[in-house]
């Protein structure tokens, strides 16, 4: 009955069709010809008690957490689509801009995810509204790596520390791209870390020089009390600095006083993935992510 009402609504859907969503969205599960809820059917079910053409805001809720964001359902494709957000800077939150040429799948993740409220969307751009940017960071950083972890950020006055060399960082790039004549340039240097927080780099900057001055620079900032250098370097930040190679740099301010706002640098280093070494540093791991490989059985040829 349910289903034959629901059919009102979105009269483009099959009976079947609903179904078969719902398996693949994991509300339903199959055994033998019956289909019955699975605990998030029936949790989805207490949130939208009654049959509406207006899902419920608790229902909203769920539906975006535990089904359009889930990275561990298949055949969901809204995850992907989180892929391809970049930082506003200016906005302080997620956008994706909007294009001619977008696939199949971004034309049906856009109108899915802004039904639940998750993005404001229109002509020109999609934006995650500021209270998932939480959340969208939470689901990045399962998709993007091969652990789910969280990991730990060494506390606030680390955090601090970090926050002071970013800070200083931006201005550095800002009045760099001013001394050079690019006074436009400096204006659309970009903070990353306040939004995307696992993107591998903190501050979007420029060439600012060269044939092609407006050349994007991906740089990671890292802070320490100590006159000497010093930092951590993650796995993920490896990761992206060995794709980008000569568009990645490490800038590292050193003496950094909280109380004062001061602090020494930055020192700066290009493509630390290949100088690092020649430049004299020294790089000891302090841990070790370990897996064990799955060994594919060979499977005996017939005879």
């Amino acid at each position: 009955m349910y289903v034959q009402r629901s059919l009102l609504i979105d009269a483009r859907l099959t009976a079947a069709q609903i179904v078969e969503g719902s398996i693949t969205c994991g509300l339903l599960s199959v055994v033998g010809n019956d289909c019955s809820l699975t605990q998030s059917g029936k949790e989805l079910a207490r949130r939208q008690n009654q049959v509406d053409v207006v899902m419920t805001p608790a229902a909203k809720e769920h539906i975006l957490k535990c089904v359009y964001l889930n990275p561990d359902l298949s055949g969901m494709h809204c995850c992907e689509f989180l892929l391809r957000l970049s930082v506003d800077s200016f906005r302080e939150t997620f956008v994706y801009h909007r294009s001619e040429v977008d696939g199949r799948e971004i034309r049906s993740a856009l109108p899915m995810l802004s039904n639940v409220g998750y993005l404001d969307v229109d002509r020109s751009v999609a934006v995650v509204r500021r209270e998932y940017i939480g959340l969208t960071n939470t689901v990045l950083m399962k998709i993007r790596s091969d652990r789910s972890e969280m990991l730990d950020e060494g506390g606030d006055d680390l955090n601090e520390v970090g926050n002071l060399a970013e800070i200083r960082a931006v201005e550095h790039e800002r009045n760099r791209l001013r001394h050079a004549g690019f006074p436009e340039l400096s204006e659309l240097v970009q903070r990353i870390s306040t939004v995307d927080r696992n993107a591998g780099y903190d501050v979007l900057s420029y060439v600012g020089r060269g044939r092609d001055p407006t050349q994007e620079i991906h740089i990671e900032v890292k802070g320490t009390r100590a006159q000497k250098i010093g930092f951590i370097w993650t796995r993920n930040e490896r990761y992206v600095a060995n794709k980008l190679r000569k568009s990645y740099w490490i800038y590292v301010y050193t003496s950094v006083d909280i109380s004062a706002l001061s602090a020494n640098g930055p020192v700066c280093i290009n493509d630390p993935t290949l100088t690092l070494e020649r430049l004299g540093y020294a790089q000891e791991p302090l841990d070790v992510f370990v897996t064990k490989r799955v060994r594919k059985r060979k499977v005996p040829a017939s005879k």
